[in-house]
């Protein structure tokens, strides 16, 4: 009875406080500061305090649902807009979401020529700006524009249906699926450039890059599989190019932990020439965007196919990455002609940070430091290693040979915005557009950043 008393007393005391005090008294925390010092004063006891206690935890988590509900109540027409890196605008149904998207990519190239004369300079290599979105939660489209170098381009132009379940369908420009390095976005590569090889054998004339098409691609946890038939690209189609594009590709993961992962993958393509004097262009340059292109060779073709095998394993803070690409040219004249090339890297995080595998896509995307630059941390640097080799020459067709060590530095001050250096130089050549031996180097720098 006694408890009974000093309960109900303790409460017309907080009643009374609650109808008397300031508002910031009648918040939570006012409260429980007024129950201790009537629990110390012996107003009330050890027990009637717990049980005020408690009645304000339960009357303050009510409040706090009435208040949310209220929120939701007031807002549930309202567009949603995030800011995760890129903006973001969504229906209150959520069956409307547009986003923009973008990234600036700026190059400063120092040469240091050897027997050919080769020229410094700075580039905007990438300046892309897009707009897309999904409507009824099931359909997506994306629309970008590159305006980086001295021309613009149309890079996606696509609808896709991701209706089905693990299956997507995408019509438009966009990317072939063919080989893992060259489908990895820009924004999220360990280089500068890829390798000479991903340039010479899927770049130009061949499978690999954007085209104007129709694919499906279909995924599980830890494997992909995607096919389809494409044309031409949508901004370099003269109207002459006659040719269809047969491409396919598969990945597996076995392991595809968050910092631990081991990717396999592969590519076949199929290239049909439907009228006489097309061909298949072969060309690269020795690790630079600036520049001539050291190889640089076409064989006229009825037909060509390619193949590309690919590997990566990441454990935390190491990773390693090896492709290997072929072409096999249906040559209308003489013997077929065939190309190979192959590329092996390694790359060590030096802050602990890991490259970020997807085993659902088959590919890598952002790295996000541990610390990021405005947030009290330094960043996340990264350094690595990588081999390239091509091979031109087979039989009559002497196209050229050509290797090249490529050394790399990378900043990642956040996750959108990062700061790379490159060390190029030619190990060797041989038959190509530059005198045998020529063994330049190159230093570049990029600063990229994008939404």
């Amino acid at each position: 009875m006694k408890l009974k008393k000093t309960v109900l007393l303790g409460a017309g005391l907080l009643s009374v406080a609650s109808l008397i005090s300031t508002p910031a008294l009648a918040d939570d925390a006012a409260m429980l500061k007024l129950i201790r010092i009537l629990e110390h004063n012996g107003t009330i006891n050890a027990d009637a305090a717990l049980a005020l206690k408690d009645a304000v935890t339960v009357q303050e988590t009510a409040q706090a649902e009435k208040t949310q509900m209220a929120i939701e109540a007031a807002t549930k027409d309202n567009l949603k807009i995030t800011t995760n890196g890129k903006l973001a605008i969504e229906s209150p149904d959520g069956d409307y979401k547009f986003k923009f998207n973008g990234r600036i990519m700026a190059d400063q190239t120092f040469v240091d020529s050897d027997d050919t004369n080769l020229s410094s300079g700075s580039e905007l290599r990438r300046a892309r700006i897009g707009f897309g979105g999904t409507i009824f939660k099931v359909w997506d489209f994306q629309l970008t524009s590159d305006f980086g170098g001295s021309s613009h381009s149309v890079k996606d132009a696509y609808i896709r249906y991701k209706g089905f379940e693990n299956n997507k369908i995408t019509v438009g420009n966009h990317h072939s699926p063919f080989a893992m390095e060259l489908a990895d976005s820009s924004k999220y590569m360990t280089f500068i450039e890829r390798s000479i090889g991903s340039e010479l054998i899927q770049g130009a004339s061949g499978p690999g890059d954007r085209r104007n098409g129709i694919s499906s691609f279909h995924n599980g946890d830890n494997w992909t599989a995607q096919y389809g038939v494409f044309g031409t690209n949508i901004s370099k189609n003269t109207g002459t190019d006659d040719r269809l594009t047969y491409s396919a590709r598969a990945t597996f993961a076995p392991i595809h932990e968050k910092t631990h992962a081991l990717h396999f993958g592969g590519g076949y393509a199929y290239q049909d020439f439907d009228r006489d004097g097309l061909g298949v262009r072969l060309r690269t340059r020795p690790g630079t965007h600036i520049g001539p292109r050291w190889l640089d060779s076409s064989v006229t073709a009825d037909g060509a196919e390619f193949l590309t095998l690919d590997a990566a394993y990441v454990n935390g803070p190491f990773s390693v990455q090896a492709e290997y690409d072929r072409a096999m040219i249906d040559a209308s004249t003489g013997s077929d002609v065939d190309v190979d090339s192959y590329f092996v890297q390694a790359d060590w995080f030096l802050t602990g940070e890991s490259r970020n595998y997807k085993a659902s896509s088959g590919h890598f995307s952002s790295v996000r430091p541990k610390g990021e630059v405005g947030k009290g941390g330094i960043g996340a640097w990264q350094i690595g290693a990588r081999f390239a080799s091509a091979d031109m020459n087979d039989g009559t067709h002497i196209g050229g040979e050509l290797d090249v060590l490529t050394l790399g530095l990378n900043w990642y001050a956040t996750k959108n915005i990062r700061f790379m250096a490159n060390y190029n130089t030619v190990l060797d050549v041989k038959d190509g557009n530059v005198p045998d031996g020529d063994e330049p180097s190159s230093f570049v720098l990029r600063s990229q950043v994008y939404w």
